[in-house]
């Protein structure tokens, strides 16, 4: 019986402390000094110990701009040819691509630290239209069947009648936000002009049988002031006179003078005053 008694009072202190224990522990628990810490999210930091608090920022609103794309053609400026020479006309079609623009805002922008939102954040994204067929049309006096093509270049056009002729190019192409579909267009001008030409003849005078002809070293041919070569040939009675000017010779805009003097084989000039015509470009 000794032993026995001996063993149950030996469990008593150990109950006590057991009991005292739990108690304590339910204290700290209800007082909030066990209470857990809170764990930080990391945002993929590869560092562990970075306290790096990862932020959801709530969307405002979101606004879309669009900036259409556009497709313009370069002008084309005028072309001067002489008759009997060949001309083609060209352009280049310029591209200014789209762009949508999405500017999202948050509630909680600009807060600071951790939890700082940007003010806004905008997406661009870029469109480039889509480039659909292309031709050219030239309508004038003396172009014969090449008048109309494929490209923004047209081929050789060889008029055969001097006056203006007018070719117009176009250029068809796709947005991509909107998929509409729009034509560019473009109008130039090529100007002919004919070659200078004259027939000079020696007639006799009133009451005379006799002429001493024209001559042919005597010809002085002035364009717009300036002496130029002429090609000279004999007809009846006289002479023709021809001269191809160049681009560079002609006044353009405005008028040109052409003036012609020459002689008698008996050295009478043709009058005091020189053979005198203009043109206009």
């Amino acid at each position: 019986m000794s032993k026995k008694v001996l063993k149950i009072e030996s469990r008593r202190p150990m109950l006590l402390a057991l009991i005292v224990m739990a108690t304590l522990t339910l204290g700290l628990l209800f007082s909030g000094w066990l209470t857990p810490a809170p764990v930080k999210a990391q945002n993929n930091d590869p560092d562990p110990n970075s306290d790096v608090e990862t932020t959801n920022c709530v969307q405002a609103s979101i606004t879309t701009n669009s900036t259409e794309a556009t497709v313009t053609l370069t002008n084309v400026p005028p072309i001067i040819i002489c008759l009997g020479s060949s001309v083609s006309a060209s352009t280049v079609a310029i591209v200014t691509n789209a762009y949508q623009i999405l500017d999202t805002s948050y509630t909680n922008a600009g807060n600071s630290g951790n939890d700082k939102c940007p003010d806004d954040y905008q997406t661009n994204t870029l469109s480039t239209p889509a480039m659909l067929t292309n031709w050219w049309a030239a309508s004038g006096c003396g172009l014969g069947t090449n008048s109309t093509g494929c490209g923004l270049t047209t081929t050789a056009l060889n008029p055969t009648i001097a006056g203006d002729i007018t070719v117009t190019f176009n250029q068809t192409w796709r947005h991509t936000l909107d998929t509409n579909t729009e034509v560019a267009s473009v109008v130039g001008t090529i100007m002919v002009y004919g070659p200078i030409e004259a027939d000079l003849t020696d007639t006799p005078p009133d009451g005379a049988t006799y002429a001493s002809g024209i001559n042919t070293n005597s010809v002085v041919l002035k364009l717009n002031g300036t002496n130029v070569a002429p090609a000279i040939t004999n007809i009846a009675n006289g002479i023709h006179v021809y001269y191809k000017p160049t681009t560079n010779e002609l006044v353009f805009p405005g008028n040109n003078t052409i003036e012609i003097n020459v002689k008698d084989k008996a050295g009478n000039p043709t009058g005091p005053d020189p053979f005198t015509w203009t043109f206009s470009l």
